[in-house]
């Protein structure tokens, strides 16, 4: 509900802001990159259904100065950035979109500079990597940084009297920000860096890594891993009896993990 409400103003504000847009009544071209297909299609989809649900609200109500607005959407399938910089193009040069939605860091990275060039604002509807809208005056975001998660999650382990850290990232652009941060905001706090793992973000067998970690005598852990493989990395900690602290991202207790 709160996505579909922030989306539907800044949709309004960006438009509003032209006065260009009043003098027809021909639809207002939004474009969209998301993962409608693929392994991530959870996450583009739902942010479909939350778009859909703004802009039928919206139109419903008239429009922006009498016009209805229309999203027209891109699928980059399983984070094919290559694909979501052609989609920019396409959505700029063919179908003329005023404004270009985006889904996460990884994506905006690519469409942004896309977009600069045509002097087309971009709004990131999930993304909060770190100093992410410094890319271009014409990026906003509606999705708070994640600088605010990984500060409340450090500080709660060493309000636990946890010391010795270690941090498993998958190597993608979102997760090893988090990654980062982590690190630099552990450092500040305790004068040395935590000890830093990377797997691919498709691994399926977490268990040297998990093992790694065990013989390490951390007291605790931040997994910063793909939804759809945290349910398993999981199962796999619980199997080697990883009894440690362990801490996920902002999504870690979602349906799709217990599943």
């Amino acid at each position: 509900m709160l996505k579909k409400l922030l989306v539907r103003a800044l949709l309004a504000l960006l438009v509003l802001s032209n006065p260009a847009f009043s003098e027809s009544s021909d639809p207002i071209n939004i474009g969209a990159t998301l993962t409608l297909s693929g392994g991530t299609a959870f996450w583009g989809n739902n942010a479909r259904r939350g778009m859909d649900l703004a802009v039928a609200e919206v139109n419903k109500n008239g429009g922006v100065n009498g016009r209805p607005i229309k999203i027209i959407y891109e699928d980059f399938k399983e984070m094919d950035l290559r694909l979501a910089a052609t989609a920019a193009q396409k959505l700029i040069s063919l179908d003329k979109v005023k404004v270009v939605l985006t889904q996460w860091a990884e994506d905006t990275s690519v469409v942004t500079p896309v977009a600069a060039k045509a002097g087309i604002v971009v709004v990131s509807v999930s993304g909060g990597t770190k100093g992410l809208t410094l890319q271009s005056p014409l990026l906003y975001r509606v999705w708070p940084s994640d600088e605010a998660f990984v500060k409340e999650s450090v500080g709660y382990l060493l309000k636990h009297g946890r010391k010795k850290l270690t941090v498993l990232s998958a190597q993608n652009v979102y997760l090893t920000n988090l990654s980062a941060l982590t690190a630099e905001l552990w450092q500040q706090s305790q004068g040395s860096k935590p000890f830093l793992q990377d797997v691919s973000p498709s691994e399926v067998d977490f268990r040297s890594v998990l093992l790694r970690i065990k013989q390490g005598r951390y007291d605790s852990v931040f997994f910063y891993i793909p939804i759809e493989r945290m349910g398993l990395l999981l199962k796999q900690a619980g199997e080697i009896g990883l009894d440690i602290m362990k801490v996920g991202t902002q999504h870690s207790d979602d349906k799709v993990v217990f599943d």
